[in-house]
């Protein structure tokens, strides 16, 4: 995979000075002023759609940084360097689609803005609840309006169960919003609509990394919240027996190919670090 990068970066450059050469010299054709500003509307376009996506993966990163720092830090105060590169990213991505008119990425740029509070409300859960659950209304608010723009993102329909993903998002927070009892509730039925509707299934079978990744964060995230809330020993049977079979959601078929981890190690951190904190 880091070869096949390299490569690609590579050919990206020589592409790139090739392009301009070519564009130099028709710049300086008479008469070819046209062509030229149509060929610089056509890079333009490919251009944003990369800039705003590598933007993207920068807050990603971050984002999986934090939460491997959360799985196996104590002090999660050190989580607070990866959230600023989070923010900055974030920050980057709202004024690119602004300044350059990309409103098709909007539902991207409200999911990143969303799990951002949510690290940040992480922080401070513990010494400051009310702040915290402000931040959590906050990224729900943001979730609502990825699912609001879901529609216009460039790979809706190649991945309209993106919304899955929104939703689980939403019920994780609903936690510190609703209540235990009914955001446990839900989160067993979200689970649920991942296993049995025709959206979800046609996900799984079309790419079984990302469906795992979705649906075990369901079940992941509300375990964790019931230790974060000191009310796991009120579902303590059920966590069990969903905790399990979620442990087996994360063994990869063997006759699927990914494009991804196939060991699904950020989701077993995150299991590894519930059995820690329950034994």
């Amino acid at each position: 995979m880091i070869l096949e990068l390299n490569t690609i970066v590579r050919n990206q450059k020589k592409l790139s000075r090739n392009f301009f050469k070519l564009l130099g010299g028709l710049r300086e054709t008479k008469g070819q002023d046209r062509e030229v500003l149509n060929y610089i509307r056509q890079s333009l376009n490919i251009n944003h759609e990369q800039i705003i996506q590598l933007l993207m993966e920068k807050a990603h990163i971050h984002q999986l940084k934090a939460m491997s720092i959360r799985d196996s830090q104590t002090d999660l105060r050190m989580i607070k360097p990866e959230l600023n590169n989070m923010e900055a990213s974030i920050e980057l991505i709202k004024k690119y689609i602004q300044l350059n008119h990309q409103p098709e990425w909007l539902s991207r740029y409200y999911r990143y803005l969303g799990r951002f509070k949510d690290f940040k409300a992480l922080l401070i859960i513990n010494n400051n609840p009310i702040g915290a659950r402000k931040l959590l209304a906050e990224a729900t608010t943001s979730y609502k309006l990825a699912v609001k723009y879901l529609q216009n993102d460039p790979d809706y329909l190649k991945y309209p169960s993106r919304i899955y993903e929104y939703q689980a998002f939403m019920v994780h927070d609903s936690f510190f919003l609703s209540g235990t009892k009914k955001a446990w509730q839900k989160s067993k039925e979200l689970f649920k609509k991942m296993q049995t509707e025709k959206l979800a299934t046609d996900l799984k079978k079309q790419d079984y990394y990302t469906w795992a990744v979705w649906i075990s964060g369901i079940s992941i995230r509300a375990i964790q919240n019931l230790i974060t809330l000191h009310q796991y020993h009120l579902y303590q049977k059920e966590a069990k027996l969903w905790l399990r079979e979620t442990e087996k959601i994360l063994i990869f078929p063997d006759n699927k190919t990914t494009w991804a981890d196939k060991d699904f190690s950020f989701r077993k951190a995150e299991i590894n670090k519930i059995n820690h904190e329950l034994h």
